[in-house]
Order: structure tokens, then sequence, then C-alpha cells
């Protein structure tokens, strides 16, 4: 039996200040969750598809492998299959053993808020300017958040991250270690 995707109902607003941003979020009620760092092996699926990658993530106590699938840069146009993994370490052993070699290894560092059934994310990123992520159940709530954070539905992307960079004129399949 297979799993349905899950389709991300999220946007991003690129180059916040996280002062400003933390002190706004603060305002409006958001709970602070946690600050972690993420450190990821992505890898290249077979057959090599520009729009879908695999994603073998970790935060120090809870590890992923995710398949992400990009159809288009909308609130909607991401798909995604995830499942946890007991040992970030031995999957990563798996995959490689297996054949599936990663392309790049990538740190960044996140704060969650909470907003009601949304998730604010202030993500940090090696070379680049911070930007929020708001991922909520559905577009609706991702445009109410971004209103009381005072963006417009034009002051949101949803550029995957790769795409992000290229904003900044720094091509992410050029580097293969991306750290702080």
């Amino acid at each position: 039996m297979h799993q349905k995707s899950q389709i991300e109902h999220e946007a991003k607003v690129l180059g916040v200040d996280t002062k400003a941003i933390t002190k706004k979020l603060k305002s409006i009620g958001a709970k602070e969750k946690s600050t972690v760092l993420h450190r990821r092996y992505v890898f290249n699926t077979i057959p090599f598809n520009e729009n879908k990658w695999l994603r073998l993530r970790s935060d120090g106590k809870k590890h992923t492998i995710t398949i992400k699938q990009i159809d288009d840069d909308t609130i909607t146009g991401t798909k995604e299959w995830e499942t946890e993994v007991a040992n970030f370490e031995t999957m990563l052993d798996i995959l490689v053993h297996s054949g599936i070699k990663p392309k790049a290894y990538q740190e960044n560092r996140r704060t969650d808020f909470l907003l009601g059934k949304v998730t604010i994310s202030l993500d940090e990123w090696p070379k680049i300017p911070p930007y929020i992520e708001i991922e909520g159940p559905n577009e609706q709530s991702v445009l109410e958040v971004a209103k009381k954070l005072g963006y417009s539905k034009d002051d949101l992307t949803s550029l995957n991250t790769k795409k992000v960079y290229l904003n900044y004129g720094i091509n992410l399949d050029e580097i293969s270690e991306l750290k702080f």
C-alpha cells in the first residue's frame, strides 16, 4: 500500500531582520517552540529529476527521510513523502551502501514559532540573509498569518531552497558542503 503524498501549504518571506520579525511574532501571540540546527544530506533521485530529491535530515533528536517534489512555485506546489528513521548515521550508511551517494551536505538553523495551527519558521542558512517560512493546514491560513505579520500575497514566495540561493546568485549545485 502506498502512502499518498502530503501537499505542503507554505510560503517564504526573504531577507527578514531576525530581531524585528521575532518581536513581531511575539506581538501577534506566536509562541516560540524551539531552535535547532538541522543537518541534512541531499540526494538526486533515480532517474534524475531536477524538481525532485531525497533528503535525510536530523535536528539532533528527530531524524527523517523525505522525497520532495516541486510541481510549481505556488503555496500548494510542493509534495512530500516523509517518515522518521531511528538513526541518522545508519540511514546514511544504508543509502550509501546501496549506491545512492549524497550530492551535498547542508546545515541551517531554524527557530519555530506556533500561532494556532500555523508554524512560522525563522530560517538562517550560510551565505544568504535569513527568511521566514509560514506553513499551515491550508493556503488561507498561510495568507492570514502573513497578513498579521504585515506581508501581502505579493511579498510571499514559494521558491525552494535551491531557487532561494539562486535568487542571491549562488548555485547550490556547485556547493557540496554548506556549513556555518
